[in-house]
């Protein structure tokens, strides 16, 4: 006679392990997963185009200055409204007729034992137009301590029809061209 013996992989007081979920689920879950990470890629891809709207046709976006550099980051046009309830001193100085006010985008890098700088040494240009100081900045003056940065925003009031301008700083070899981009609409606070 012959006995034949089975073996159970079941341990007592132990339910058997069911066959795994079906692959639906995984599947939605990576398919949603893919989709988050394109959309975090197309996103991040989108923010870095918008960083340089106005990089000049040259390519050139920085200068050498003593103790650092000048990177050009963007330009953006500034157009103002006046906001019910916002104070009149609150509102910067209106643009004459045929002029418009763009606002650049600059970071400041050390390179060297430090930089000095200084907002006003800053000065827009067009063909066949004056240089012009900032109208106002968000950069002031001070040093920026070796390996550092500052980011800072000039903004300067400059022909309407202008579209090649040219960034300079005092003491600096050469300039940063900014394409301005096209005059909006309504390029706000026309003085009468």
């Amino acid at each position: 006679m012959t006995t034949t013996m089975t073996t159970s992989l079941h341990r007592p007081g132990r339910r058997p392990r069911e066959a795994a979920p079906s692959t639906g689920r995984s599947t939605l879950v990576i398919a949603v997963l893919l989709a988050v990470s394109a959309s975090v890629i197309v996103l991040a891809g989108w923010a870095a185009m918008s960083l340089t709207p106005g990089k000049g046709s040259s390519g050139a976006t920085e200068i050498a200055v003593k103790g650092g550099v000048v990177q050009f980051e963007g330009v953006t046009p500034e157009v103002l409204a006046h906001a019910p309830g916002m104070p009149g001193q609150m509102m910067p100085q209106p643009v004459p007729a045929g002029f418009r006010r763009i606002s650049v985008e600059i970071s400041l890098l050390a390179t060297g034992t430090g930089m000095t700088y200084d907002a006003g040494n800053f000065r827009m240009s067009a063909p066949g137009v004056k240089p012009v100081p900032p109208q106002r900045d968000a950069l002031g003056s001070g040093v920026v301590p070796e390996g550092s940065r500052v980011n800072g925003e000039l903004v300067f009031v400059v022909p309407e029809s202008a579209r090649t301008l040219s960034l300079h700083l005092r003491g600096a070899d050469g300039s940063i061209p900014v394409d301005a981009g096209p005059a909006p609409e309504h390029s706000g606070g026309h003085a009468g």
